[in-house]
């Protein structure tokens, strides 16, 4: 009789995860197509449901979790690393950005999903990054928690300067000293 074995949920080991393997990850299903997802088609996220409003974007939404993003909508991606917009934001009459009915209280779920690779760094400035470097400048990376919003960093690998980079907004911290490495110059 073949064993059951045990999948863990990603609440369980944050960022420890190992490509090739299943975890249960939270998700979300989209009302409509976003971000090369068709309607309906689960969306692994990570983090919790939050606004930056300190970046100019008061909108609650997820981050999308990259390492469970199926390899033909990671590489089809302008920039794999966007915030994922759960409020599902369209255009008006003016042209300003306003909440699609239809996202509102779009349910998280958990749901089976294959680990594709490790979480990448970011490769672009995220926006709003300077206001965030202004706050966080004399702040620590404690136990490979970012401050920002408490997004773990504990599975990462550092980079080839030793440096952690938060997935959420794009901090990124000396992984030996906990200190914040300024990207944006004052």
């Amino acid at each position: 009789m073949p064993r059951k074995v045990k999948i863990e949920r990603i609440s369980e080991v944050p960022y420890s995860v190992l490509p090739g393997r299943k975890y249960l990850v939270p998700y979300i299903c989209p009302p409509t197509a976003i971000h090369g997802y068709e309607a309906g088609y689960p969306i692994p996220v990570i983090g919790e449901l939050h606004d930056d409003t300190l970046l100019g974007f008061p909108y609650l939404h997820l981050h999308h979790d990259r390492r469970f993003i199926p390899p033909r909508i990671y590489n089809e991606m302008r920039h794999p690393w966007e915030a994922l917009a759960v409020t599902g934001l369209i255009p008006n009459e003016s042209g300003e950005r306003e909440i699609d009915p239809l996202w509102v209280n779009v349910p998280i779920r958990y749901g089976e999903f294959v680990c594709y690779r490790q979480m990448p760094q970011p490769t672009t400035k995220v926006l709003g990054l300077d206001r965030l470097e202004k706050l966080f400048k004399f702040s620590k990376l404690e136990n490979r928690v970012c401050p920002h919003k408490g997004i773990s960093l504990s599975g990462m690998f550092p980079d080839n300067s030793g440096c952690l980079t938060c997935p959420g907004h794009g901090l990124k911290w000396n992984a030996s000293t906990g200190d914040l490495i300024q990207q944006i110059k004052e």
